[in-house]
Order: C-alpha cells, then structure tokens, then sequence
C-alpha cells in the first residue's frame, strides 16, 4: 500500500528530471491562462482555479515566486433574479373578496354579485339568514369544512344542504380541508336567462325579494349530524344577464367567467364530433397571455383527456350520455399543443368543444 512517503519521493523524482526550460514554458502558458481566466470567468470561478494553478506550479522546479499567490477574495455565489411568486392567473384584475369568520367570499366572479353571505361558528348543524335578492336569478355556493375523511356513500360521510324559502336545493359533500377556497357561484347557469328565471320564480325567488336560507350539516342518509369540527355556511349571488356563446351544438356558454379569483372574458370556440381514438386540437393562441381553456363534451359517454399545451400535467373526464365540462388554466397563453383525446367511448361518436378566454384586465 502506498504512503504518504512514497508519494511525496514520486513527485520529487519527476521534478528532478524536468527537461532544462520546461518549467519556464509551463509558466509562461501558465500565466497566458490565468490571464484569460480572469477575463473570462467570474470571481469566485476564476478565485478557485488560481489556487489549483497555483498548487501545480508549485511542484515545478525554480517557480517558487508562483508557489504563494495574493489569495483571492472568498468566492461568493452571483445572486439569483427575484422570482414572481404570483399566480400567473392574476395577469388579470383580481375580483374583490369579503371574509366572513375565515371564508372569503367573491363580490363580482363572472356575471354575478354577491347579494348575501353567512358562515357558523364550528360545531353548529343549521344556520339561518336572509337576503334581498338583486335580481330574477340568483346562483349559490356552499360552505363545509373541517369534516372527517369520510367519502360518499358511507352513512358516515356528512353532507352540507340548502334549503331556499323552504324549497330543498342542493347537497354536497363536506371538504376535510380545515382552509376553504374562496367561494363563487357553483349551481346552476353561469348567466341569467329566461330558464333559470322561471325556476327560481317558483320558488319564491324574484328582484327586490326577501329570501330565507337555511343550511343544514347530515349524514349521507340524510339524517341530522353534527361535529365539532366541521363549519357550514352559504353564499348566494344575483346573476345578470350577457352576451352567451353556443360552444357546440345547443350549448351555450356565458361571456365572462371566473377562474382563480379573475375573472375571464370570451375569445373564440372549436367543436367537432369525434369517434374512438381521436385528438381533437383547440384553437391556437397567438398571444402569450394567459388563457382559460373550458372545455367539455356532449353525446356518447367515454373518457375524455385535456393534453393543455405548455404543461405537463392534464385533467380527464370520464362521464356517461349527456354533457359535461370543466376547465384548464394555460399560463403561457400557449395553445399550440392544447388537445382532447377520446378514449372507450359507449357510442359510435361524441361533440368535444374548447372554448379560449382572456383575463380581464
């Protein structure tokens, strides 16, 4: 096993036999590159490259003045840019919010506004309120978190309803997130219209009309529960009407939505029927502003894949007969690659369509 000896003897016998003027020419080039190193790198690069220079010259014969240099100044890292932390869907106006004992409510998300609002204290299974509704279609959300990991269909797993002017609306399953997202209308039309008009009309539900609300926590089964854990709540907003765009085939879709607490205005849609094995392509996008791809199908059930150009991740579909839709935000405005693929399809054949929004600045 070598030594340390043995070493330092196998460097000093190839300094004694150095060819005469050998070691004057690996100085000079050694000093040309030094030269060049720091014209060409960094300080804290070009610092540590001197010393390894610096340790072989030393081993040469007659360059003792090379052996021990004025030492360099510490090496330091340059300093990174500062990176843009924020979302990149807030190259829009953000839509005001109001917060209600830890829940944020949106006062204008799309085409609605914030009419009325109210979040219990944790631990309580029915809450009342009112509010005056702003016009002949309102639209709501629900608010229940802090639950238990339960799924749906267990008995177990609780349920948040809502009940308007003794009507029963809707029931959803509680979030187990102890932090709920902000809320924006979730039921019904994004949009005011003759329907949605006629529907709540019988409920009670007209402008300049007081409306009771009561929201209550239960079981799958529809039986009361409680937790102490858990807080419900509800938001309702009056919806007006605007321009509408058929997407596909008897589908429409309003002209202003809202996305990540932005909201996005209409641009431009693409449909087509397509069969088993398809990809269909969403209209490009020149720009590199951000764009909200809502996307859906209607016809033969099957699974249903967005491929958002620019991204890496994608989000699927995988529905029965009938329409459905979702949505996918495209931070580089990228669309090129934007596509929707068709898998098991039940039928012969179904309509995907892909419509592009714009934030609203």
């Amino acid at each position: 096993m070598s030594t340390i000896d043995d070493l330092r003897n196998e460097l000093a016998d190839r300094a004694a036999n150095v060819p005469p003027g050998q070691h004057l020419d690996r100085r000079a080039g050694i000093k040309r590159k030094r030269t060049a190193q720091r014209r060409t790198m960094a300080a804290g690069a070009a610092g540590a490259t001197a010393l390894a220079i610096a340790a072989v010259v030393a081993l040469v014969p007659g360059s003792a003045e090379l052996a021990e240099p004025t030492p360099p100044p510490p090496a330091t890292k340059p300093a990174k840019p500062t990176e843009d932390t924020s979302p990149p869907s807030l190259a829009g106006a953000a839509v005001p919010v109001v917060e209600e004992k830890g829940v944020e409510f949106y006062e204008t998300p799309g085409l609605g506004t914030l009419d009325g609002y109210a979040v219990d204290e944790p631990g309580q299974r029915r809450l009342e309120f009112s509010f005056v509704a702003g016009a002949d279609v309102v639209n709501y959300d629900h608010v229940c978190f802090g639950a238990p990991e339960v799924d749906p269909p267990s008995p177990d797993a609780l349920m948040v309803s809502i009940t308007v002017n003794g009507h029963p609306q809707s029931s959803v399953s509680c979030d187990p997130s102890p932090s709920p997202l902000p809320r924006s209308p979730s039921a019904g039309s994004g949009y005011a219209n003759e329907r949605d008009a006629r529907i709540w009309e019988r409920y009670g539900v007209v402008e300049g009309s007081e409306v009771e609300v009561v929201v209550e926590l239960e079981t799958f089964d529809r039986e009361p529960a409680s937790d102490p854990g858990v807080t419900i709540g509800a938001g309702f907003w009056s919806m007006r009407a605007a321009p509408v765009h058929e997407v596909a085939p008897d589908v429409l879709e309003p002209g202003v939505v809202v996305h990540g607490g932005v909201n996005y205005r209409y641009r431009e849609s693409v449909s087509a029927s397509v069969g088993e094995g398809d990809s269909f392509p969403a209209p490009e996008h020149p720009s590199d502003t951000p764009v909200l791809a809502v996307w859906g199908k209607t016809g033969s059930g099957g699974t249903f894949t967005m491929y958002p150009g620019g991204r890496g991740t994608s989000s699927g579909m995988s529905i029965g007969r009938g329409p459905g839709s979702t949505s996918e935000f495209i931070p580089t405005g990228d669309t090129s690659r934007t596509r929707v693929s068709v898998e098991d399809l039940n039928d012969e054949a179904a309509t995907v369509w892909i419509a592009l929004y714009e934030p609203i600045q």
